[in-house]
């Protein structure tokens, strides 16, 4: 009656919702972190696919899409032109 009570709508929160605040938490997390740079000052190469696998448990969903993307080889010419 005064503005104070809440339907029983708001309260549910769907499982989607729910993954949704999780991975926002990661990626927030995950912008907070002090990550190693590619290129140090002694000039040694910090893989990032080392860097993930190391810290998979902290971020288990964005992990999962961090794996895939860089999976992808890296080229400029089309797959067809190697052939």
């Amino acid at each position: 009656m005064c503005g104070n009570e809440s339907s029983e709508e708001e309260d549910s929160e769907t499982p989607e919702d729910a993954f949704v605040r999780a991975i926002d938490a990661q990626v927030e997390r995950y912008k907070a972190e002090k990550y190693p740079l590619l290129n140090t000052d002694t000039q040694k190469y910090n893989c990032p696919l080392v860097w993930w696998s190391e810290n998979a448990t902290n971020y288990p969903d964005i992990w999962k899409l961090a794996v895939r993307i860089l999976h992808i080889p890296a080229t400029s010419a089309p797959a067809e032109r190697v052939f």
